[in-house]
């Protein structure tokens, strides 16, 4: 059995969150608990999912105490079935920077909601292919890269930002409406690290105009999607989404706005669930605690 240890020099005072993706089992739970329970850690959260799909068991824990991270995880293992995976994740204020094409308002109400302290998140840079937003990153400020992409193949126009992106070493990068495909060699040096907003309740409507083809169908509902980008264009693990109902009398301009206030909503709703650590990818799904 797995037992608080006595070597006081391998252990520290330490607040983490912790992934598991087990196989289904009768008593996991209680197996986990008596382990924290001999080491005298202490569970603050424990969040549960399973999927009878594939019969896995999805485990998030928000621990503190004095321990041994590599002991602690060497007991679950020993105690959980074969072929766990157990992840420990620190807790602690992201560092992002946020890409921009024209359009203020996702990356607006992210800088309003910093400012206030309504995300808790640390904005190091705004990128943008325009200077429209410069303006609004000095209000705030927060450093600005113009990086045009005129005369540039997407190619060279990505690896300009990759060289800035680089030095800067953000923990995630946001796509607040940035309106430009990413490379695959770019998407591929931060797997699940490049979070982005699409009106993706809207499929069907694809393009600059996506709320005005709405209007033209004459939709019930619009909405949002936030994701992770993959290589695949718009196809990434959904982090969070929400819609909203359309009357018959909305103009393009009402559905415009709000498309927009749905955007607001579900990019900082993603984000507060990725920095909170409550999102862990699991092949091509996000699984949100």
């Amino acid at each position: 059995m797995c037992i608080f240890q006595k070597n006081l020099n391998l252990i520290s005072f330490i607040k983490k969150i912790i992934f598991i993706i087990c196989y289904k089992e009768n008593g996991i739970i209680n197996k986990i608990f008596q382990i924290f329970t001999n080491q005298l850690i202490e569970i603050i959260t424990i969040s549960t999912h399973l999927d009878n799909e594939i019969k896995l068991f999805f485990i998030r824990i928000e621990i503190k105490g004095f321990f041994n991270e590599k002991y602690l995880s060497f007991c679950l293992n020993k105690a959980l079935p074969y072929g766990s995976k157990i992840f420990f994740q620190n807790i602690k204020i992201p560092k992002i920077v946020i890409m921009v094409t024209k359009e203020s308002h996702c990356i607006g109400d992210l800088l309003v909601k910093k400012k206030f302290g309504n995300l808790n998140v640390e904005i190091i840079a705004i990128i943008s292919n325009y200077k429209i937003l410069k303006s609004l990153a000095k209000l705030f400020e927060i450093p600005f890269y113009h990086v045009s992409h005129i005369s540039l193949s997407r190619e060279d126009h990505n690896n300009k930002i990759l060289n800035i992106i680089q030095i800067l070493k953000p923990d995630y990068i946001i796509l607040a409406k940035y309106m430009r495909i990413l490379t695959s060699s770019f998407i591929k040096k931060y797997i699940n690290k490049i979070i982005n907003i699409h009106h993706s309740i809207l499929p069907s409507f694809i393009g600059a105009k996506p709320y005005f083809n709405a209007y033209q169908r004459g939709v019930k509902i619009i909405g949002a999607t936030a994701h992770y980008v993959n290589i695949n264009l718009d196809s990434g693990p959904i982090i969070f989404q929400d819609s909203a109902n359309i009357e018959y009398n909305y103009s393009v301009n009402d559905i415009i706005s709000i498309g927009r206030e749905v955007e607001k909503y579900v990019l900082s709703r993603a984000l507060y669930l990725v920095f909170s650590n409550r999102v862990i990818v699991f092949k091509d799904r996000a699984i949100v605690f």
